[in-house]
């Protein structure tokens, strides 16, 4: 694989991740890259032109796939948190993801939305991936917000406000 030849999938392929939706987008979309899909995917077959399914990947791979990859796309139609999704910022990849549950949440400064019912929207987001630029400030911001310096702060504050109440 070529640095910026491919999108990527990170994840594992239950329905609520929505991977049917991305490998459909992708295959109506006019684009030269592959999509690479890295995970615990038991239930997906894919069979499809410029579809890579890697399956499990080792930290240092995944590492040079967020690093390299032309844009990290993330179609889940539930998140609690998100936590691929920081970790293909950290790496300085380009992050479209869906608006599906915490997911609307990261500002669009940082990451593309996209509808997760909307092929046209993703369809649109791939084929103009080039053209697609963050801005590197915002993106430091939410790295700094939920680094682990910062949460193991505000867990402890909160921890040791809960004790002075008592």
């Amino acid at each position: 694989m070529k640095p910026k030849s491919f999108f990527l999938y990170v994840g594992n392929s239950r329905p609520t991740k929505n991977l049917n939706f991305l490998l459909e987008a992708f295959a109506k979309s006019k684009t030269d890259k592959t999509l690479v899909i890295a995970g615990n995917n038991n239930f997906l077959q894919v069979n499809r032109e410029r579809v890579q399914n890697l399956g499990f990947v080792s930290d240092e791979e995944l590492n040079w796939l967020y690093s390299n990859c032309e844009a990290f796309v993330f179609p889940s139609l539930y998140e609690g948190f998100g936590l691929p999704v920081l970790e293909a910022l950290h790496k300085g990849a380009k992050v479209y993801c869906s608006t599906g549950g915490s997911l609307k949440e990261f500002p669009r400064t940082a990451v593309k939305h996209f509808d997760p019912y909307d092929l046209k929207e993703l369809i649109f987001l791939i084929e103009n991936s080039n053209s697609i630029t963050f801005e590197k400030k915002e993106i430091n911001s939410i790295l700094g917000i939920y680094s682990w310096n910062s949460v193991n702060n505000l867990m402890i504050n909160k921890i040791f406000n809960k004790f002075e109440q008592l």
